[in-house]
């Protein structure tokens, strides 16, 4: 696998894979929006074609460019995940949001500092419950334009998903080790064809492993550069409010120090004020937090707290 020809990124880096990475460009000032002002342009009136009338048209015409009724829209600037973070990076999971009020909840938590929202697919097959979709995804983008959606699918035909989960606004796509081609499953695509899709589609490519699985498998992929993100099951997929499992902590070191700077390490259950600066000391550099934040009467201070984990 490490000796395959390396999938070729987008053309522009970062959470969202379009028009975003420049937040980069900021701190040294190098950045410039494409919506230059123009100045307004007058009419042409010739001597023959000023009138009374002619006169009232120009100034009705100059006057709305003049003093436009509505702003010009804001161009984000996202959350760049190739780059290394200054901090720990928190991932809201709304699975422990409240449903009933979802577009609240996710802006809750991304005004309290949240660094990405992060979404759990399951379809009833890899795992035992069902939860969000593609039009869950379209909806928080709606709601939610400048916030980089982390989607976690814990489905057994990811590449089913690739097309539909990037247009409805998806930044990162990660899928799971467990159900790619290992030699055995002959009829599944390999791990390195779905990253590779996923990169062609214009996200990010996560992989996932479960608390059993051995990280061996995702070295030639970080080897070759295929992976934004490589995701530590630290509990049993498929629900939220687990305890943490401290023995994926070892794992976790093995991918801190096998992946290239642009792959982030993330962490994913049980994730706590009480567990969060093992995952962090061990190498993980995004921590995905449920019921300990949205259960939380302070989700600010949560949301600080795991920012300044110990390293």
């Amino acid at each position: 696998m490490g000796n395959t020809a390396v999938s070729r990124r987008p053309p522009v880096f970062g959470c969202r894979t379009d028009a975003y990475s420049r937040a980069r460009l900021v701190a040294d000032g190098s950045y410039t929006s494409r919506r230059q002002a123009t100045p307004p342009t007058l009419p042409t009136l010739t001597k023959t074609s000023i009138t009374p009338v002619s006169i009232a048209y120009a100034i009705a015409s100059i006057i709305p460019r003049i003093f436009p009724t509505t702003a010009p829209p804001k161009e984000p600037l996202v959350l760049d995940l190739t780059q290394p973070p200054s901090h720990p990076l928190v991932a809201a999971s709304i699975l422990s949001a409240d449903f009933g009020t979802m577009a609240d909840e996710c802006r809750d938590v991304l005004d309290k500092g949240a660094d990405l929202l992060h979404i759990d697919v399951m379809d009833g097959h890899f795992v035992g419950n069902l939860t969000m979709g593609q039009d869950m995804i379209a909806g928080i983008r709606r709601h939610c334009p400048d916030a980089c959606l982390d989607v976690h699918l814990m489905v057994e035909r990811p590449e089913d998903y690739i097309g539909s989960f990037a247009k409805a606004g998806a930044n990162v796509f990660s899928f799971h080790l467990e159900v790619c081609h290992d030699g055995g499953r002959t009829t599944r695509p390999t791990a390195e064809s779905i990253a590779k899709q996923v990169r062609d589609s214009g996200m990010l490519a996560g992989m996932v492993i479960n608390p059993p699985t051995r990280p061996d498998a995702l070295g030639p992929l970080l080897d070759a550069g295929l992976l934004d993100l490589a995701l530590v099951m630290s509990v049993n997929p498929g629900r939220s409010g687990q305890s943490f499992m401290p023995e994926v902590l070892e794992k976790t070191r093995w991918l801190r120090d096998r992946a290239p700077a642009s792959t982030r390490v993330e962490m994913d259950g049980g994730v706590n004020l009480n567990t969060v600066d093992q995952a962090v000391a061990a190498g993980a550099d995004v921590l995905v937090t449920a019921s300990a934040l949205f259960g939380s009467d302070d989700r600010r201070a949560v949301i600080e707290a795991m920012q300044n984990a110990r390293r």
